[in-house]
């Protein structure tokens, strides 16, 4: 149809932070009746940890999906804003066939008396794990499943994003002693960008998870296919996310039950705080 159109810009860092300016692109748009016109690409499909974010956008969204979202040039846009904020302040000044760019909409939660809902209603979200439904997933059959995505690789150990290994411990032991036979599995990585993996600088160790391992967690380091951990993730009974736009993804495709590790300013509907239940969880043993 004719209405207003968003455009976006694709970041050019990492695979999360890329993919996650797409979903909160979309989801501005629905919010603001409006269509996402195309996302303008940076100068590299390659991600900084070297993974092909159009393949990744083909697997997530369909074939031909880069093709469609990806702009082959950029045309000329009405108005330029800075945050969704501002475009939404001025939402009503827009007219059919509009042009509107607005190159990340990551803020989009600056309302805090609008419903998250308005943005990310349940049939968006189910539509966008949609083609992750159909991928195999390595879950044992028969009991529920825990994925946890713990953000380490590209951040050093006194990162204050380095979300402590003892949060996850507890997460999990809270979780088991609900559910004893719960599958958990644990997505991490120590590689960091590729600029420092070619000069060999490296902050973290496989043994730095040993603590998973003794614990009994299947731990999946470095996958090569990130659309794979994303699947199981986005279909586990649990996810327990980390400070991470990767996480991020999968978390708003997940339909379940989201554990948010309490830095996230707009919970999505069914995320619960993690550190708060934590807490809870202390105050009544």
């Amino acid at each position: 149809c004719a209405a207003p159109r968003l455009f976006i810009v694709e970041h050019g860092d990492g695979a999360g932070h890329r993919m996650k300016n797409i979903l909160d692109g979309i989801a501005t748009a629905l919010r603001n009746g409006m269509n996402l016109g195309g996302v303008v690409p940076t100068g590299s499909i390659v991600t900084e940890h070297g993974h092909n974010f159009r393949t990744m956008v083909d697997v997530l969204f369909g074939s031909g999906a880069s093709k469609q979202l990806f702009l082959a040039s950029t045309p000329t846009f009405k108005e330029q804003y800075k945050a969704v904020k501002d475009l939404e302040q001025h939402r009503g000044e827009f007219q059919h066939g509009d042009n509107l760019y607005v190159p990340s909409t990551n803020e989009w939660s600056w309302n805090k008396t609008a419903k998250v809902t308005e943005y990310y209603p349940r049939s968006l979200r189910t539509d966008f794990a949609r083609h992750l439904q159909l991928r195999p997933l390595i879950f044992r059959a028969g009991v529920p499943s825990l994925a946890i995505h713990i953000r380490r690789g590209d951040l050093k150990p006194d990162n204050g994003r380095v979300t402590p290994d003892s949060y996850y411990y507890k997460l999990v032991e809270l979780v088991r002693s609900y559910v004893p036979n719960v599958d958990v599995h644990v997505w991490s990585s120590i590689m960091s960008y590729s600029a420092e993996v070619e000069s060999g600088t490296r902050h973290w160790s496989s043994s730095d998870f040993d603590g998973y391992r003794q614990r009994n967690m299947t731990l999946h380091l470095d996958d090569e296919n990130l659309v794979d951990a994303w699947a199981h993730l986005a279909r586990a009974n649990i996810l327990i996310m980390s400070m991470s736009a990767f996480s991020y993804i999968p978390a708003v495709l997940n339909m379940n039950c989201v554990l948010h590790p309490g830095t996230v300013s707009k919970p999505l509907e069914g995320w619960i705080d993690g550190k708060n239940k934590l807490q809870e969880a202390t105050l009544h043993s």
